[in-house]
């Protein structure tokens, strides 16, 4: 499973743990990724907000194309099942295949395990 972390100095790492350098250079996808990862696990992310907050400069066709860019990076990179589509407007990051300390930290918290979260906050 890949390990996205958001507290303290973003990392993104393979099962193997070594890094994914490329897509940590890529700031505006790696802004999506964590824009994916930060969404509770049942939220889709409609593509027209989507569009509006990583492309709000372009023209809506341009738009597009540069958002399934983006997308096809992130799932080379974290593998082909890692974001699903769903239907043409919504797009979710497959939890099975990706784990962020975000998500983590907002289960701690919810189930009243402070020590548990805290212990994920870095930074």
């Amino acid at each position: 499973m890949v390990i996205l972390r958001t507290f303290g100095t973003l990392d993104l790492r393979r099962p193997d743990d070594s890094p994914i350098a490329g897509l940590l250079a890529q700031p505006k996808r790696m802004g999506l990724l964590v824009f994916l990862a930060a969404a509770g696990p049942s939220q889709a992310n409609l593509r027209d907000t989507v569009l509006a907050m990583f492309w709000p400069e372009l023209p809506a066709p341009r738009a597009r194309r540069a958002l399934n860019q983006a997308l096809y990076e992130l799932r080379r990179a974290l593998g082909p099942n890692a974001i699903m589509s769903r239907g043409d407007q919504g797009i979710t990051l497959e939890r099975t295949r990706l784990c962020c300390d975000t998500e983590a930290f907002r289960s701690a918290i919810e189930e009243g395990a402070l020590v548990d979260a805290m212990a994920l906050y870095r930074g």
